[in-house]
């Protein structure tokens, strides 16, 4: 199966597009503008698509039961922990071949602290109740969102994003535990607002990239 490297690097690369679609679109508008989560999921999905044609297939909205049951783990003891809801859904899923769950992914439009935070729970619980320690296929998953930056007096926008970069991996080091898996944390390059649009809209500069949190059991899935 694909390396999870690839599988992130093929997120980061969908959210940009998808946010660059979206500008031109609209005339300048950013995911931030607007309620699209959906284009960005379709849009990651569309990179992951091309990323595994040949080796598994994707899902979209897939419920955790589903996961659960396909990922063929055996039932942990106890009560299943709170945020592992049979009725909550994945936003996308990979699949193998042979229609084995092995990477669960969230989308955000943007960085919400409490909302990105329970969303990292989920994956992380569900990794545990569907990976390798109960002999399940489930590996990894992520959270990926955009972050902008802006020119404000004093600091640039290239700064801005920076200052909120940092301020996200210490939420992250400070708030979350990732209990037995493993963590990383990526950004894309930045990309600047085109000119055409700072002038259409008389606004300053602005920048945005790509964020992914990943959460793994494993070296490769």
């Amino acid at each position: 199966m694909v390396d999870r490297r690839a599988i992130r690097n093929a997120i980061l690369d969908g959210v940009q597009v998808a946010n660059k679609r979206y500008e031109k679109w609209s005339r300048g508008g950013w995911l931030s503008d607007s309620g699209v989560e959906g284009h960005v999921v379709s849009t990651i999905g569309e990179k992951l698509h091309g990323l595994i044609i040949r080796e598994g297939s994707i899902e979209m909205e897939m419920p955790f039961g589903s996961i659960q049951k396909w990922s063929n783990a055996r039932r942990p003891r106890g009560r299943p922990r709170i945020s592992q809801n049979a009725r909550n859904r994945a936003d996308i899923v990979v699949l193998t071949r042979e229609w084995r769950p092995v990477c669960v992914i969230e989308v955000k439009r943007g960085w919400d602290e409490e909302k990105c935070l329970w969303d990292l729970v989920r994956i992380r619980d569900l990794i545990l109740r569907c990976g390798r320690q109960n002999n399940g296929s489930l590996r990894t998953g992520f959270l990926t969102f955009l972050l902008e930056g802006w020119q404000e007096e004093g600091i640039t926008a290239e700064q801005c994003l920076n200052r909120e970069e940092n301020e996200i991996r210490r939420v992250l080091r400070d708030r979350f535990d990732s209990e037995e898996l493993r963590m990383e944390c990526r950004r894309s390059a930045m990309r600047r607002w085109p000119k055409q649009f700072r002038k259409l809209h008389g606004e300053t500069n602005w920048v945005h990239a790509s964020f992914c949190v990943g959460l793994w059991g494993g070296q490769r899935i």
